[in-house]
């Protein structure tokens, strides 16, 4: 496993890092404090797991969320918060873990997202959404969702939405990963279940 903690605590992810590797000795682990250390990271490095502040300022945040969403959809992204409560992050995310918890537990939400799993506190859960998994997704992901359900197109969509066909491709990535779904036709048969 190859961890890229994005945090601007040094004297943190030291000691985060250390246990880290105390209970996983085979993981490789870098730190970036800043997004440029982050895009270089990610350019040299082949990084399997990101494990983020969440407690950084909100819109430096959503705003990096988003940039990964778009142009690493495949690489898992933990969110850590100081105090778990609902968060506009958490359709972003594929887990989300205490700052103060474990490095064990810490340890295991890394394992378990890395795996493809989703590893959310329940109270991220809101009991209307609990087969509905199309809360997890952006309002851009929605909109290439409702035109992938009606039948459209890549191109299409790309057209429709005015964007590139390669992003139109990367957004249909992540809604597959976000539904945990495998075709079109899985992912429109979600969409209409839940928007009947």
């Amino acid at each position: 496993m190859n961890i890229l903690i994005i945090d601007e605590l040094p004297v943190y992810v030291q000691g985060l890092c250390a246990e880290l590797k105390r209970i996983m000795p085979d993981c490789q682990m870098q730190s970036a404090k800043n997004m440029d250390e982050v895009w270089l990271f990610l350019e040299r490095l082949k990084v399997t797991v990101i494990l983020l502040d969440g407690d950084i300022e909100s819109l430096c945040c959503m705003g990096l969320l988003e940039q990964l969403s778009l142009s690493y959809p495949e690489l898992p992204v933990v969110l850590m918060l100081r105090k778990i409560t609902s968060s506009p992050f958490q359709h972003l995310v594929k887990g989300v873990v205490a700052r103060g918890a474990s490095a064990e537990k810490i340890s295991q939400v890394l394992a378990m997202v890395e795996s493809g799993m989703v590893c959310l506190p329940d109270i991220l859960i809101p009991a209307t959404h609990s087969d509905n998994k199309t809360h997890l997704l952006t309002q851009r992901q929605l909109e290439i969702l409702r035109l992938l359900a009606a039948g459209d197109s890549n191109k299409q969509i790309s057209r429709l939405l005015n964007i590139s066909l390669g992003t139109v491709k990367a957004h249909i990535e992540s809604i597959f990963n976000r539904l945990n779904v495998h075709n079109r036709t899985q992912a429109a048969m979600v969409y209409h279940s839940n928007h009947s």
